[in-house]
């Protein structure tokens, strides 16, 4: 057996995963949190309204903690190989894993994702996923919130102990006992009507609000900030 057919047996996947996990219930219980969390949210949760939340690939490894509200969430994961052990990860933390991409699996999970929204719940999209470029946005966030009445919510975190990887996306894999920041920023409203011209400027809005929270985050603790 290869190494790469080793990295997909079942077992070995759940494994790691289940290391992962733990691992990121000692981090998330470990760090002394601050939250900043726009006071739109609170009133878009209050009010019952679907949420869709973005934040950047490099930072979704402790985002299963961060919710809006009590309702189950769910987030997009690519049907890519590492996507596997993402969507793993997210069902111990019960997110549910809608696998698709912009490449791949893309109408399916669109779908999905319209009738997860339907619902008011939560959905969790990562839009410069799954392989970059980094903190570019390449998501139908926009198109969904379009069809589902979502408003749109930027988020972020960081912490002032961590690795960032040598990875496309530099992945923040925070330490513990440290101090962290999180970031639910002014939700989005995104017009029923708006045309497709539009819908690639609100795409490029959010993208810079995306960039502008998580850079403030990395400094708002000390952390070395991405030079993407």
């Amino acid at each position: 057996m290869t190494k790469k057919q080793l990295l997909k047996h079942p077992a070995l996947q759940w494994c790691i995963v289940m290391l992962l996990y733990v691992y990121s219930l000692l981090v998330f219980y470990t760090i002394r949190w601050q939250k900043h969390i726009h006071p739109d949210v609170t009133k878009a949760t209050q009010e019952g309204k679907p949420i869709i939340t973005l934040i950047w690939h490099s930072r979704i490894f402790m985002a299963p903690f961060f919710r809006i509200h009590q309702q189950r969430h769910a987030a997009i994961i690519s049907q890519h190989g590492d996507g596997a052990y993402v969507d793993k990860f997210m069902k111990l933390h019960n997110v549910k894993g809608i696998r698709g991409s912009t490449k791949t699996g893309a109408f399916g999970a669109f779908k999905q994702a319209l009738s997860w929204l339907k619902q008011h719940r939560v959905l969790v999209i990562t839009p410069d996923g799954p392989r970059g470029p980094a903190r570019i946005f390449q998501s139908n966030a926009v198109a969904l919130a379009q069809k589902t009445g979502a408003v749109i919510v930027p988020m972020t975190y960081s912490v002032s102990k961590c690795k960032k990887l040598n990875t496309w996306d530099k992945f923040l894999v925070p330490f513990p006992f440290c101090k962290g920041v999180l970031i639910f920023d002014e939700p989005v409203m995104v017009d029923a009507k708006i045309h497709q011209e539009n819908g690639k400027k609100a795409g490029i809005e959010l993208q810079n609000r995306l960039n502008i929270i998580t850079t403030r985050a990395d400094e708002c603790v000390g952390a070395p900030v991405d030079n993407i």
